[in-house]
């Protein structure tokens, strides 16, 4: 129960919708029948075949149930699943309600079933709308013989008071019953679930430092470490908070951007969201390819927040510790590390001040090694000590990030594709020339008007390229896939990727599955794909096994790919999912970082 809760879903703005489903029919019940603040309520859902025969569920309430909500209003704190004499099958969601301000105009409950009738197993979406009210609103007490059904299914009886809607079985209702496989995931927002996911989002954050996504930025920061290694107690503390401050008002701003894009937008937005979009990937390779020239001396970046100009030159400064941390949380963002995916994956389904909670948790964890060596002077002896190699190795940190500034196109180029790209390409050659310009002319020795003069002159310049060359339009992708696959797989020389679609996993029911959850802008991805499951001994035991690869690109959005990744609990990937030959037995997710034994063990299970 307790893993079923961690994979409980929102959908933001869901709006009730009439669907139906061949050969089952959709009774429901609600009780109260009014949802009232901070007050408890139960759904039942029941489907029966239409044409008398009896539904095959399995031994366990999950996978044969997955609970779905519609808003984040309310979470969930158990459910029951059973078969009925008639040969149905009946869901009980209990649920608890919170206390939103205003109360939602359209809510619901419901879940995906996924069961055999015959030999064909169904997958059915049921939604049940759920009707909100002012505290103290009289309430009724339902009558319907759904909740005898099933054990433990009576009505609540507490203060708020019992009630519900009759069950429909015409479809006239507001209902939804709809094949296909839907998103799941959870958020149990009670004391111990809070403070563990909290404790997940702390040792994630701490993970991150030693994820490729970050490792440009963290050798980056070492450097600054050793640079400043000669500067007091109190400017290492400033420096500490300032570059903790950075990142801690950037995961903030996050969890601000994913509400506002839920609650004003109704998108479905997951970590990593934003480099699903094209102009956030430019802008990050802009902005890291300018940085990389930095480095390499072609101008300096100002050190606000110091004194002298002999100071600039050799010192940060507040301000600029506090955009390092910035920087920093750009490029954590598309990394998932071990305890994050959990934690995010439950920020995502709680209160607003969980949410936030979470993803403050994240940050700190990621800026926490540097405040405790802000902080511990003694560590600083452990550092290597300034000299003539730093300017050599700094220049050799400019080319990791020339080579992330690549591999940001690159992703780009998966997205707008080639032709855009190269423009896009064209565009960096002139920040390149405006970055020289204020270099050349405006220096840490020239004076500020000079420097304001050449910085204007730079961006003014890149500004009207961007605007003649820039064109972030996604490119459109014509597919042919049918959803049928190769006569033969052949797994000489590398893995026989299939595109993943619920239609060919549908298909595939029977055979072991293998499903990539993977995007062009992640590295952990990449690197596991290359170091673990492009070899040798993972190409063959799939081939032994049986096992088919599915590949389930989410570099650009992809609401089937989203509900998935929820479905499992999961906020981004990577993410690694075994379909077991048995249908009925429950699909294996692998962690966040994979062995080569892991992934082998997981298909030779789900083999059987």
């Amino acid at each position: 129960m307790a893993l079923l809760l961690a994979v409980f879903t929102i959908c933001s703005h869901w709006q009730p919708a009439i669907l139906e489903a061949p050969g089952l029919a959709a009774e429901h019940a609600v009780s109260p029948s009014l949802v009232l603040p901070n007050s408890p309520f139960k759904v039942a859902i029941k489907l029966t075949p239409t044409d008398g025969g009896k539904l095959d569920i399995g031994k366990e309430p999950w996978p044969t149930f997955t609970p779905i909500a519609a808003s984040m209003d309310w979470m969930l704190t158990g459910f029951s699943v059973k078969g009925t004499p008639d040969g149905g099958v009946i869901a009980i969601l209990e649920g608890e309600s919170f206390e939103p301000d205003p109360l939602p105009a359209a809510d619901g409950a419901g879940g995906l079933f996924q069961v055999k009738l015959g030999d064909t197993w169904i997958r059915s979406e049921v939604m049940v709308p759920l009707k909100w009210a002012a505290a103290g609103t009289p309430v009724e007490e339902s009558k319907s013989p759904l909740w005898t059904l099933a054990d433990g299914g009576a009505p609540p009886t507490d203060g708020a008071g019992p009630g519900g809607d009759a069950p429909s079985t015409d479809g006239s209702e507001a209902e939804q019953v709809a094949v296909g496989v839907a998103a799941a995931g959870a958020a149990s927002t009670s004391g111990s679930g809070l403070f563990l996911n909290l404790i997940s989002a702390f040792i994630g954050g701490l993970l991150l430092n030693i994820m490729p996504c970050v490792l440009p930025v963290l050798t980056l920061k070492l450097y600054s470490l050793v640079e400043q290694v000669d500067i007091t107690p109190a400017d290492q503390r400033t420096a500490g908070l300032a570059y903790t401050g950075g990142i801690m008002v950037s995961f903030l701003a996050l969890a601000g951007t994913v509400v506002l894009m839920r609650s004003a937008f109704g998108l479905e937005v997951d970590w990593g969201f934003q480099f699903q979009y094209p102009p956030y990937v430019a802008g990050l390779a802009t902005v890291v390819f300018a940085f990389g020239l930095s480095l390499f001396g072609v101008f300096e970046i100002p050190a606000f927040g110091t004194g002298t100009a002999s100071e600039a030159g050799s010192r940060e400064g507040p301000v600029g510790y506090f955009f390092t941390g910035v920087f920093a949380t750009l490029l954590a963002t598309p990394c998932s590390a071990p305890f994050l995916g959990t934690a995010i994956a439950f920020a995502f389904g709680a209160p607003l001040l969980v949410l936030f909670a979470i993803f403050g948790m994240v940050g700190f964890g990621l800026a926490f090694p540097f405040l405790v060596i802000a902080f511990v002077p003694a560590l600083y002896r452990f550092l290597p000590k300034p000299g003539a190699w730093m300017e050599a190795f700094k220049q050799l940190l400019g080319f990791t990030l020339v080579a992330t500034a690549v591999w940001l196109t690159s992703v780009l180029m998966s997205q707008i594709g080639p032709d855009r790209t190269a423009r896009f390409m064209y565009f960096l050659v002139f920040v390149a020339i405006g970055a020289w310009g204020y270099g050349h002319f405006g220096g840490l020795a020239a004076t500020g008007r000079r420097q304001l003069v050449s910085a204007l002159g730079g961006i003014g310049l890149s500004a009207v390229a961007g605007f003649m060359l820039l064109d972030m339009q996604f490119e459109e992708v014509e597919t042919c896939d049918d959803g049928s696959l190769a006569a033969e797989l052949s797994f000489e020389e590398e893995i026989p990727w299939q595109s993943f679609s619920e239609d060919r996993v549908a298909a595939l029911s029977g055979q072991p599955v293998f499903i990539d959850f993977t995007a062009d802008w992640c590295l952990t991805c990449k690197v596991n794909e290359n170091a673990i499951l492009e070899t040798s001994p993972v190409r063959q035991a799939m081939n032994e096994l049986g096992v088919v690869p599915l590949k389930a690109d989410w570099t650009r959005r992809d609401p089937t790919i989203t509900e998935w990744l929820r479905r499992f609990g999961r906020a981004g990937v990577p993410f690694y999912l075994v379909l077991p030959a048995d249908p009925k037995a429950d699909p294996i997710a692998l962690p966040e970082v994979i062995t080569q034994e892991t992934v082998i063990e997981a298909m030779k299970q789900a083999k059987g």
